[in-house]
């Protein structure tokens, strides 16, 4: 007979077992304790108890096959739980993927916010901006209001007392803008384009010349004005010429309202231009709007009258005044700046050529000093530096550059071809406080830029423009 045994191996390792009985592995989790079945030989008697109990062969094939079918059952669970596991898996890279998705989807929100927020601002710049350009713009039409009906009451004013129109502002700038174009044209045309050409010129000629160039000129030795224009070196000739040129008719013209008068009693029987001046002077000391109207109400008896025809005497007096410059400028040192000319007749050409320029800049100066405003002209100092953005001048047109171009802000200005020109006051004869520009500087820059040297008559350079009374 045999005897069933039946061994549990619980988690710690121990064992327990119980005789008579059959126990089969129930396939549970670990945590349980896995029995084991053990079948060991036992005589049994026919007369002993139990012996209508059924045979435990068949409790363990029983038990055995409940046992296949629990591990069937977890088997299967296993299965279903591996299959949850890999969807859950593959759910959770979907989550991650749009989780990626979504940052991405942020941050590209987040860009074109920022990049509508700095577009806002952008537009509240240029709309604050627009504001005050429109407050400018209406400021200005408002100025322009005034300076129009301020000179359409001159003009109804001078229609009234027989007094000539004034010239329009606009009028004034076209004018003075083509004597500059002609001053500069006959500079062109009659001074020598190569820088060779003066190499048979001494020094002390070409440093008289800078020195006749005071106040439009860097005072400095010829060697050392040269060096400052490499690219520009064959153009000095020209530069002068024009430079010359200007600082004479204008000082000559536009400084001294009186310049067609006599220099002296024995020409006429008129006060000489310097008397005139100085009385000018000293009415001007006392009562300034007086000492204007003063000066262009005498101009104007001495044209009898007219404003913008010249009499038979102002005629005469500005054709020898304009020879007289004439001879004056072409026998000064801009004659060493000047091409020979072959003959005579090409002599005359360019005599009479400059004249008709100093005719045409005396016309235009008297008609302007027969008007109450005081006209002023100014060179720019000698330590004065080029800025594109300067109200007050522009460079030559040799420079090259264009409106608001800074590669040469901050140089110094070393040759002025056209003054500064400025209006103080309007035909009312008041606001002499206040002036307007007429005609912008035109001036030629060092292209080495900013030096702190002294100039020839030990003067410091600095920093800064000042303008001067020319």
């Amino acid at each position: 007979m045999q005897k069933l045994s039946l061994t549990s191996h619980d988690p710690d390792g121990s064992q327990s077992s119980e005789d008579g009985t059959i126990a089969a592995s129930t396939g549970s989790a670990p945590s349980q304790s896995t029995p084991s079945l053990t079948v060991t030989n036992v005589s049994r008697s026919p007369f002993s108890k139990g012996w209508g109990v059924p045979r435990p062969s068949a409790v363990l094939r029983k038990q055995v096959k409940s046992a296949r079918r629990h591990n069937q059952r977890l088997s299967e669970n296993r299965k279903a739980l591996r299959r949850e596991r890999d969807y859950l898996a593959g759910d959770l890279s979907d989550a991650e993927a749009e989780i990626l998705r979504l940052k991405a989807q942020i941050n590209d929100m987040l860009k074109v916010d920022e990049a509508k927020t700095l577009r806002l601002a952008k537009l509240n710049e240029q709309i604050s901006d627009s504001r005050l350009s429109l407050q400018g713009a209406r400021a200005e039409n408002d100025r322009l209001q005034e300076r129009a009906r301020i000179a359409q009451a001159a003009a109804l004013r001078a229609t009234e007392t027989g007094r000539p129109v004034p010239m329009e502002d606009r009028e004034v700038r076209d004018k003075l803008e083509t004597l500059e174009e002609k001053l500069k044209g006959w500079a062109r045309c009659y001074a020598v384009d190569d820088l060779a050409a003066l190499n048979q010129v001494s020094d002390e000629k070409m440093n008289r010349v800078i020195y006749r160039l005071s106040g439009y000129c860097l005072q400095e030795e010829w060697s050392e004005l040269k060096s400052r224009f490499p690219t520009l070196k064959n153009k000095l000739p020209y530069m002068l010429s024009q430079a010359l040129l200007a600082k004479t008719i204008f000082e000559r013209i536009f400084n001294n309202p009186f310049f067609i008068f006599p220099d002296s009693q024995h020409y006429h029987n008129l006060p000489g231009r310097e008397n005139m001046g100085v009385l000018y002077d000293r009415l001007y000391e006392r009562d300034e709007p007086g000492s204007h109207k003063w000066r262009s109400h005498t101009l104007l008896m001495l044209n009898n009258g007219k404003g913008h025809q010249t009499s038979n005497y102002v005629d005469t007096a500005l054709d020898n005044f304009s020879r007289s410059l004439e001879n004056q400028i072409l026998s000064g040192p801009i004659q060493v700046l000047l091409k020979p000319v072959s003959g005579q007749i090409h002599a005359d050409k360019r005599a009479d050529s400059l004249r008709g320029i100093i005719r045409t800049a005396g016309e235009l100066a008297f008609r302007l000093w027969t008007q109450h405003v005081y006209p002023t002209c100014h060179s720019l100092g000698k330590a004065c530096k080029f800025f594109s953005v300067d109200s007050g001048m522009h460079a030559h047109r040799l420079h090259r550059l264009e409106d608001d171009d800074p590669r040469l802000d901050g140089h110094r200005v070393a040759i002025i071809t056209q003054p500064l020109i400025l209006a103080w006051g309007d035909e009312n004869a008041e606001n002499y406080e206040n002036s307007k520009v007429w005609a912008k500087a035109v001036v030629c820059v060092d292209e080495l830029g900013v030096k702190t040297e002294k100039d020839v008559h030990g003067r410091p350079w600095g920093a800064g423009c000042q303008i001067e009374v020319g």
